[in-house]
């Protein structure tokens, strides 16, 4: 009997959530016969009509957030309640309360060829049916009167398809009307498979459709656009847009699931649609003693291996069971949101294509309350109808049923707006959570780690309420009126409009925006003066201080290093093109100039040979110091294609440059000869998807990879080869071989492609001759104490056996150790280490993005210098500006080195 009652409990259908509470009208007063809506996302939209007392009752599923709104029959009035989806239980237990405001009424005019468009369907949600326009070509909508944004579609069989975005700005209300555009129509077809790549015939799809302008036609809000599959698993919709940047279609029957669709090429020609059948799994959640699961959350997001995942929530019943959809083969992270409790996540891939999904088991904890509190302005102002969301974000890898690795960032985010008083909750469990803020164009993100208990609270500023104000001064003050032109763009991009900014006689200016940033360039075209300024939030007065231009130039080439006569030179301030950009011609010679070019600050190149339409954004970084004429610069478009050959070097010749880095890093060298053939080439691949390989791998120097094919016709690496009694492997075999600092092989194994256990003993193999890691912590205190001892500097680096130019610069410190050693005890950490961050936190050191980074420390662990340089991390100083912060760098810690020697130093670092 106890089993019957499970199976039917197990087998009931899905748990619904009740509402109750009141509508009233502006005066306080029931407004009886409002008809108030719930939806929320996978789930039907339920509906329920007010009494003459304004009550409502209505039930429905709201797995996930709940949207809530009421009108009066006239549609004059309305209200809307948003309730995210983990506190949605919470609010089922509290009456609501709607009080109704006068609507925002959107009229949208459609238009087909320049003429009205009558009898047209749009719709702005799939919750609403669409709405025809009248003999005028219009649509009005009534909409609550803070709604911000409007994503409007429209369709009509034969006359095309539209869409439209409105959006209101920050304090604004929506624009009161807007125009779509039918677009040219063509047929598209659209071609939809299965987990086993065979048609899907029946399925019952809808098209969206992405034109210029950010504008989208969205086919789900419109059931007569959607359309069936034939037998082949093709659909063919006559009126799709012909001028599109995107067409993909979706599945509308909800036992799919969408799978991920073929790359597009760029013209919005479809790629075939994958989905996958939707199964259900059935689970239980376990609660403390006495506490009841009903109408808790439990999510489930998934990752497919076309980057395409699922989401799903279901609502527990008060049993503790729930069912979810799921789908074979993608990997799932599934646990409990809500404000006040959370579990464990499972992780994981549920089941394969021909099996059925496992069941889960949740153990539900008391959560860690997160509060988020965004306030703006010195005031701290409360700010209300911030968009926030947050969770954690675990990095996770899993293989598919081919053993396929694949990874992804697998957490349960949560989100919603902050309330009146400036605040969201979160229920959260015991991993690193992250948050992302954002309020009009300001956005900001935050990592944190949640105590064991709550609650938590973490504070956000907004710099400025409503707007960003700048107050600055030029100086020195302009010699005349209107001899200095400043200009701003406002915004974080690289192409945000300019504008200019008035400046009084005694230097004096103030700028205004709504966005976070504002970027300044003030240049007097007298006195060849200029000044630069990035802005982000408000602060004490700023000052503008003019500094004397410098010149650039140099001379433009092609990938193979030859000038490029004619070519177009754009030079360009970083990310604020529209406030300075100036474009020359080279010469025939390739040679260009630039006079008056803004002094410290970074600026782009980028190069546009005659007769070639290149693509990237910049080919070169440029950099003066104030009054400084670099006219010796070679900027190169990486875009142009090579046609001189390259010498190659021979095996021989590699292998002594891998012992060199096996010597210098204290790690193995590791060769990797592989075999012809497709086995050979399939257990190269299982290595690089093998996670223990990959790991035992991680201590050796970048492996030096050599093809059989090649071997063939290099008769020094045959030679190397014989002497060292390594096979030449033949087909399906692979060869590894690890060789230490000191030349001499420590030993190689051969393994066959056709051995189910090549990894393993591949694996084995490795590990066998890795070096053991060294505790960092100890390897610092060793240096300093010697530091100490020896009166020195220390020449500090992070770095990595996986990264070029770390290896350039440790041979370049092995060369020059002798010199160097005069002032420097050189001490290079990378993941030869363990626990990198203990001594990076005790010497207070904030590495910048990218390795190699550096510092240099005096004998007690103090910064003296750094490798963050006028344009970011030097990294290895290849370049101009490199090798001068480099000399600064050298400057701060010489005592003994001369200044001749250490020019010498400089001289001898390679140029690319």
């Amino acid at each position: 009997m106890m089993w019957l009652l499970a199976t039917i409990l197990l087998s009931a259908g899905p748990q619904t959530v009740r509402f109750s509470g009141s509508v009233l009208l502006p005066d306080g007063s029931p407004a009886a016969g409002a008809l108030v809506t719930g939806a929320s996302w996978h789930a039907s939209t339920v509906r329920a009509q007010a009494d003459v007392e304004g009550r409502f009752t209505f039930a429905g599923e709201f797995p996930g957030q709940a949207t809530i709104t009421a009108r009066s029959a006239d549609e004059k009035l309305a209200a809307h309640l948003t309730i995210q989806a983990q506190g949605v239980r919470k609010r089922a237990g509290e009456p609501l309360l709607l009080k109704l405001a006068p609507t925002r009424r959107v009229e949208v005019l459609v238009r087909k060829d320049g003429k009205l468009a009558v009898g047209v369907q749009v719709a702005h949600s799939k919750d609403e049916p669409p709405r025809r326009t009248d003999d005028q070509g219009r649509v009005v909508f009534a909409l609550p009167a803070d709604t911000k944004s409007l994503y409007l579609s429209a369709f009509d069989p034969v006359r095309g398809v539209g869409g439209a975005t409105v959006l209101a700005e920050e304090k604004a209300e929506l624009p009161q009307s807007t125009t779509i555009d039918l677009q040219p129509t063509t047929a598209t077809t659209f071609k939809v498979v299965d987990e086993f790549d065979k048609p899907v015939a029946g399925l019952k799809v809808a098209a969206s459709c992405a034109f210029a302008g950010r504008c989208w036609f969205q086919g789900e809000n419109f059931p007569e656009s959607h359309g069936v599959t034939n037998a082949n698993g093709e659909w063919v919709a006559a009126w799709t847009p012909a001028k599109r940047e995107i067409a993909q279609a979706e599945p509308v029957d909800p036992a799919w699931q969408h799978d991920g669709s073929d790359e597009r090429p760029r013209d919005g020609t479809p790629g075939t649609l994958h989905v996958r059948r939707s199964k259900r799994t059935k689970g239980r959640v376990v609660m403390p003693l006495g506490a009841s699961p009903e109408n808790l959350l439990v999510e489930a997001k998934s990752y497919g291996f076309r980057y395409r995942g699922t989401s799903s929530g279901a609502r527990v019943r008060a049993d503790g069971t729930f069912e979810l959809p799921v789908v074979s083969e993608h990997f799932f992270t599934v646990g409990i949101v809500d404000e006040e409790w959370t579990s464990p996540r499972h992780y994981g891939v549920l089941f394969g294509r021909s099996q059925e999904p496992n069941d889960l088991t949740l153990n539900a904890e008391y959560a860690t309350v997160v509060e988020v509190r965004i306030v703006a302005g010195k005031d701290s102002k409360p700010v209300v109808g911030a968009w926030i969301q947050g969770g954690e974000n675990p990095s996770k890898d899993w293989r598919d049923e081919s053993g396929q690795k694949h990874s992804c960032v697998a957490g349960l985010r949560q989100y919603g707006y902050s309330d009146e008083q400036g605040v969201l909750r979160f229920g959260m469990g015991r991993e690193p959570i992250s948050f992302s803020v954002s309020h009009g164009a300001w956005w900001e993100e935050v990592k944190a780690k949640p105590p064991r208990s709550g609650p938590y609270i973490v504070t956000l500023r907004k710099p400025f309420v409503d707007k960003l104000r700048v107050a600055g001064k030029v100086v020195p003050p302009p010699a005349a009126a209107g001899r200095v032109e400043l200009r701003a763009a406002a915004g974080d991009g690289w192409d945000e409009p300019a504008f200019a900014v008035p400046v009084a006689a005694d230097g004096s200016f103030h700028v205004e925006t709504d966005k976070p940033t504002v970027r300044l360039l003030a240049a007097d075209r007298v006195g060849k003066t200029s000044a630069t300024a990035i802005i982000k939030g408000e602060g004490e007065p700023l000052v503008l201080r003019m500094i004397p231009n410098g010149a650039y130039g140099g001379t433009a080439k092609n990938s193979d290093g030859d000038p490029l006569p004619g070519c177009a030179v754009t030079l360009f301030l970083d990310h604020a093109k529209t406030l300075y950009s100036r474009t020359v011609k080279a010469d025939a010679n390739g040679k260009f100039l630039f006079e008056d070019v803004p002094a410290e600050t970074r600026h782009w190149v980028h190069l546009q040979p005659v007769g070639v339409t290149s693509q990237y954004l910049y080919h070169g970084q440029a950099y003066v110091e104030r009054g400084e004429r670099h006219t010796d610069a070679v900027d190169v478009c990486s875009e142009t294609a090579a046609t001189k050959p390259r010498r190659q070097r021979s095996f021989a010749e590699l292998l002594k440059i891998d012992i060199k880095d096996a010597r210098i890093w204290h790690a193995p060298a590791l060769v990797i000869a592989s075999g012809p053939g497709k086995e050979a080439e399939g257990l190269v691949k299982r290595l690089s998807n093998d996670d223990a390989y990959q790991e035992a791998e991680w201590l050796y120097c970048y492996p030096l990879q050599v093809a059989a094919e090649s071997l063939a016709a290099d008769e020094a690496g045959k030679k190397t080869f014989a002497e060292r009694g390594w096979q030449v492997p033949q087909a399906g075999e692979i060869l590894l071989a690890a060789v230490s600092g000191d030349g001499k092989t420590l030993g190689h194994v051969l393994l066959k492609g056709a051995d189910a256990e090549a990894a393993k003993k591949a694996t084995t193999f490795l590990v066998k001759h890795a070096p053991s890691k060294t505790a960092a912590l100890a390897a610092v205190e060793s240096v300093i104490a010697e530091a100490r001892k020896s009166d020195r500097r220390i020449l500090f680096q992070l770095g990595g056996l996986r990264c070029g130019p770390c290896y350039r610069f440790a041979r370049w410190i092995d060369q020059h150790r002798g010199e160097l050693e005069k002032d420097f005890l050189v001490l290079k950490l990378s993941n030869l280490h363990a626990d990198w961050a203990t001594p990076i936190e005790r010497l207070g050191l904030k590495p910048a993005p990218g390795i190699p980074w550096t510092a240099v420390l005096d004998a007690n662990g103090k910064i003296l210098a750094t490798s963050d340089g006028p344009l970011g991390n030097i990294g290895f100083p290849y370049d101009r500006q490199g090798k001068k912060h480099f000399r600064k760098m050298l400057d701060a810690g010489a005592k003994r080195l001369t200044p001749q020697e250490r020019d010498a130093l400089i001289a001898s670092l390679p140029s690319e």
